[in-house]
């Protein structure tokens, strides 16, 4: 199920985020600090726009963060909303990420509206590709993420969207608690 975040979640999601393989594609590891300003950023997000990333609980245990949200301003593509996700290895290769993909473009076409969700990842991160074409994603283009340093390998990005219009609902059995 898809869920928000509860203060029991803070250690959980302290640990997904300073474990290496969920960070691979990203600048780094974070602190627990950063993890818990980033809980608060996602609570912020939710207070201000009605939605954004959930908790995906799996039987009880917290799998990884996904969801819906909008991209920073600088973005070469802003305003758009996001699906993001992120989740610990030992749920990796079971269709979660897949399954609450197609949820959150349920839920973001359904019952916000959205006219495109966008996703992106650095190039090289074929796995989240995979997800996105699996849940009717197109690849649009490259482009340059402005918060990572030039000269870093994670720099160049790849962007994927679905239209509403072009959206091909599919059932999936996770449940989201709004």
């Amino acid at each position: 199920m898809l869920r928000r975040f509860v203060p029991e979640d803070r250690h959980g999601f302290v640990e997904m985020n300073r474990e290496p393989g969920v960070r691979k594609y990203f600048p780094g590891l974070l602190t627990p600090e950063e993890s818990l300003d980033e809980m608060t950023r996602i609570e912020q997000h939710w207070d201000t726009h009605g939605f954004g990333p959930w908790a995906l609980d799996v039987r009880g245990d917290v799998a990884g963060i996904l969801g819906l949200k909008w991209v920073p301003p600088d973005m070469p593509f802003a305003p758009a909303v996001e699906l993001l996700y992120r989740l610990i290895p030992r749920f990796w290769g079971q269709g979660f990420a897949t399954e609450g993909s197609l949820a959150a473009l349920e839920f973001g076409f359904c019952e916000l509206h959205l006219d495109t969700v966008v996703a992106f990842a650095v190039e090289a991160n074929t796995g989240s590709r995979r997800v996105m074409e699996k849940v009717g994603m197109v690849y649009g283009s490259d482009f340059d993420h402005p918060s990572i340093p030039e000269l870093s390998p994670l720099r160049r990005h790849v962007l994927y969207s679905v239209k509403r219009s072009n959206w091909h609902e599919k059932s999936s059995p996770i449940r989201i608690l709004v």
